[in-house]
Order: structure tokens, then sequence, then C-alpha cells
């Protein structure tokens, strides 16, 4: 029951799972949906074989992994895009808020001047601070302000990519 060509949401939901945003809370947090229109672009990802879910039970469930339907998809991507996705597990957006980062310096890389900067949501620098995070490219801290600092990792990646 093919229902034709992917839109842009399904499409961006699939590289956004290829880049490490592969939950359900990143899926909601990045795109700024509510739990139940996510849903319905998963539901409909998993039906037509393009992700698949990582378990049945538990967080597995609510984490997806590409197939080779998918795969397919962020072959259409331009270069640039699919050589972070492969070659560093990020994508675009990612890259950016990493480099906006490491160029505002600890003192000001909190959400506000990373949103300002990059021009992305709050939510999008949220799921990107968490994924960057999660692969060990940035860390957090402050209890009252949130802040980032650029881990030499993370400098090593920007100075190769």
């Amino acid at each position: 029951m093919a229902r034709g060509s992917l839109n842009a949401e399904e499409k961006q939901v699939l590289k956004l799972i290829a880049s490490g945003h592969d939950t359900l809370c990143n899926v909601v947090d990045y795109m700024g949906w509510i739990v139940p229109e996510a849903v319905i672009v998963i539901d409909r990802l998993e039906m037509e074989g393009y992700i698949r879910r990582a378990g049945s039970f538990g967080s597995e469930y609510l984490r997806f992994v590409l197939t080779e339907k998918g795969y397919q998809v962020i072959e259409e991507l331009p270069e640039t895009e699919k050589e972070f996705i492969y070659k560093y597990g990020l994508s675009k957006e990612d890259v950016d808020i990493l480099k906006a980062a490491s160029e505002l310096g600890r003192a000001q890389s909190d959400n506000e001047h990373l949103t300002a900067k990059t021009g992305y949501s709050g939510m999008q620098v949220v799921a990107s601070i968490e994924n960057l995070e999660k692969k060990g490219y940035l860390r957090q801290f402050g209890w009252v302000r949130r802040r980032v600092a650029v881990t030499p990792q993370g400098e090593k990646m920007i100075k190769a990519g």
C-alpha cells in the first residue's frame, strides 16, 4: 500500500534518525511537535519500511533505526550532509550548533545565544545539544543557566570538517 514519495517532514525525520536523533523524544523536541504528531509520522515510516524499532520493549521500543530503504533516502541528500551523517553521525544543524558553541565560547554558549547565532529554534538547539553531548562533542554545565563547552573531541571534529 505505497503512498508515493515522502514529504519534507518525513525526510527530515529520516535524516534525524540517521544522525543520532533516534528516539521519539529527540524527534518530538527537534521537530517541535507534540507526541501524537510524531507518532503518526513514525508509524507511517515504519509501516512503509523506512525505519524499524531498535527493540520490542522499554526504551528500545522508542528508539529507531533506518532500514536499507531509509538509507536510500539519505543517499539523496547533498554530499556535505551525507558526509556529516556517515563520518560523524551528526546532522548539518548539529555541526552548525557545535561551531557556534565554539565561536561563542563558554561564557555565552547557552540556549539563548546559540539560538540567536544559528537561527534554529530553541527546541532544535536543545535536541542538538543532547545529541552532541551523547557523542562526546559537547558537555553541559551550570545550574541556573545551562551552558555548553566544546570538548577536545568536538574541537578536533570542527577542525577536520
